[in-house]
């Protein structure tokens, strides 16, 4: 097989490329052939075509800061192009939601959209045998569409400002000091998204009311629960994946182990739920809920266009914004269970 059909092979059907022919040549262009997984390698490609446009424009404009190479070097474009393959080859975001790169600060985002199906009617099928079936004149319809939804890439401040005056010597004790400073913010920057994409579903369950209380001891039947509720309200499947800070988890049996303050995957429950930390997540609760294997069948969208850098007035430093739009179209596929007890136990 051609590295080009395992890089198609890898993003099979699961993600937004019309045309993955020339995905390749655009991922081939940016050196990510080698990339095991096509899916991250061409969300990647994209968003750094994004970004080289950002900087040509800002340099056409006159925009780019005037020290920016004597505090970064003269490659420093390539220092942040790096930068970006690496916090996105490692970041678990993509598992999070569905990704949907944007071109253009107008676009389309495709996913499913479930029509409810006559739950009685579902309900008395569910209980025939496969000859009354076949014998039956009518069959309860679960429709599903592809919607496209027109969004607008909106201009978000971020939290993240760094500094390049430990940049000025390059090589400190065999430590590029510039690729460590890139890495934790563009590592931070991801984060702040995740936590946005998790708080569109958070607050889109608290909006349905899509939650329960829990007691410490029938937590793991809680999230059992939960996750069926989820089947019945989407009928598409149960949750698969969860989230919750260190205490939470813990009670849930996970050994989170040392928590470098980002979100992480902490490793699986029962072999049904993939589980995250997010040292954040709202105290004594659980976030569940179902993300597919097709970009398609997702509870939340998140469309990055590119991010832009600004000098920050009165200090040495830079402070970044995110152009990007985050769309939560399936509030049904998400779950809250919340504690009742005002202790957790602490083993």
């Amino acid at each position: 097989m051609s590295a080009e059909d395992t890089l198609k092979d890898t993003m099979g059907e699961s993600v937004p490329f019309a045309d993955t022919s020339a995905m390749v040549i655009t991922i081939r262009k940016w050196g990510l052939e080698g990339e095991a997984d096509g899916y991250r390698a061409g969300i990647t490609a994209i968003l750094l075509e994004n970004q080289s446009k950002v900087f040509q424009r800002l340099e056409d404009d006159g925009l780019i800061p005037d020290d920016i190479e004597a505090k970064f070097g003269a490659d420093w474009r390539e220092a942040f192009y790096s930068g970006m393959k690496r916090a996105w080859r490692a970041h678990p975001l993509p598992n999070l939601c569905s990704i949907q790169p944007m071109t253009a600060p107008r676009g389309g985002l495709a996913h499913y959209k479930p029509h409810d199906p006559d739950a009685k009617k579902a309900e008395t099928w569910a209980g025939l045998t496969d000859k009354e079936k076949e014998e039956s004149a009518s069959a309860p319809e679960v429709r599903i569409d592809i919607a496209i939804t027109e969004v607008r890439a909106e201009s978000r401040k971020s939290r993240i400002q760094f500094s390049p005056s430990t940049v000025l010597d390059r090589i400190i004790d065999g430590v590029d000091n510039r690729a460590t400073l890139l890495d934790m913010a563009f590592e931070e920057m991801l984060t702040e998204v995740g936590r946005e994409i998790l708080g569109a579903l958070y607050h889109g369950v608290l909006d349905a009311h899509t939650y329960c209380e829990a007691t410490a001891d029938d937590l793991l039947t809680q999230v059992h629960v939960g996750s069926q509720a989820i089947f019945e309200a989407s009928h598409r499947a149960p949750a698969n994946n969860l989230v919750g800070n260190d205490e939470m988890l813990r009670a849930l049996g996970i050994e989170t182990g040392l928590s470098n303050g980002q979100i992480q995957k902490v490793g699986m429950l029962s072999g049904r739920w993939n589980v995250y930390l997010d040292p954040l997540f709202p105290k004594k609760e659980l976030l569940l809920w179902y993300q597919g294997q097709s970009f398609l069948d997702a509870a939340v969208i998140y469309a990055p266009y590119h991010t832009e850098f600004s000098k920050v007035s009165g200090v040495e430093g830079y402070a970044s914004r995110n152009r990007h739009k985050i769309l939560l179209v399936q509030p049904e596929l998400s779950y809250v269970i919340k504690l009742k007890d005002a202790d957790l136990p602490t083993s």
